[in-house]
């Protein structure tokens, strides 16, 4: 099968399309074949090399964590997708298994191929509604749990800041929600750039007749300032 591989540590623009074989599911597990994946932050920084001392990979390499596909193959004991189910979710590569979480981890070996397997037992992985497309549901997962997360903590501020960073297209949508039981002042009035530069002219301007004005009229000096604009 055909595969987006990084067959080194470095940027994205290194990655190749590769042949490689197609991954067969074991127990507890199911083969997808990949209808629509989508490329998050997380899936280039593990090949960049980042953090290569404490998760170092094996080339080549498989990038792809969220993803929309019809299940090809079910292992033993997978009772919750059949052949010919349509699926989404997300699944991190099998080298974080360790940070995946010891209940149900949600693994895969990489969505951004034709074919990936993937964990059946996670609740990061469920069937696509027939009123979602492929490639809605492959950009869902990880700007969706990303948003979600943030939405859910109380630092409205560091929520608008980090969602900027971590969800993409969905970052306009986060200092719109607030929460029902809370409340949060305006925020204070800013002087706009312009304005402030008008000020500024008109202050250099004030200051300037002022000068005049005492040289004509023998008068001392008065301090002139400018008002809002």
């Amino acid at each position: 099968m055909k595969a987006l591989t990084a067959v080194g540590y470095g940027p994205p623009e290194r990655y190749v399309i590769s042949n490689i074989l197609v991954p067969e599911p074991g127990a507890g597990q199911i083969q997808v074949r990949i209808t629509a994946a989508s490329i998050n932050h997380g899936d280039v920084v593990l090949p960049s090399g980042t953090y290569r001392d404490v998760t170092p990979l094996e080339f080549p390499h498989v990038p792809g964590n969220d993803f929309a596909g019809t299940v090809t193959e079910a292992g033993p004991g997978v009772t919750r997708f059949a052949v010919g189910d349509e699926v989404f979710g997300q699944a991190v590569p099998r080298v974080l298994r360790t940070m995946a979480g010891a209940t149900k981890p949600s693994l895969s070996t990489g969505s951004l191929a034709e074919y990936a397997v993937f964990e059946a037992d996670t609740p990061l992985l469920t069937h696509r509604p027939p009123n979602v497309t492929p490639e809605q549901a492959a950009a869902l997962a990880t700007a969706g749990l990303t948003a979600r997360a943030l939405l859910l903590t109380r630092d409205r501020t560091r929520r608008t800041r980090a969602g900027r960073r971590a969800t993409g297209g969905s970052a306009p949508l986060v200092p719109c929600w607030r929460p029902a039981h809370t409340s949060s002042p305006p925020p204070p009035p800013r002087t706009p750039i312009c304005c402030a530069g008008s000020a500024r002219r008109r202050s250099s301007a004030t200051a300037t007749r002022t000068r005049a004005s005492d040289r004509s009229t023998g008068s001392p000096r008065r301090s002139s300032r400018a008002g809002g604009c």
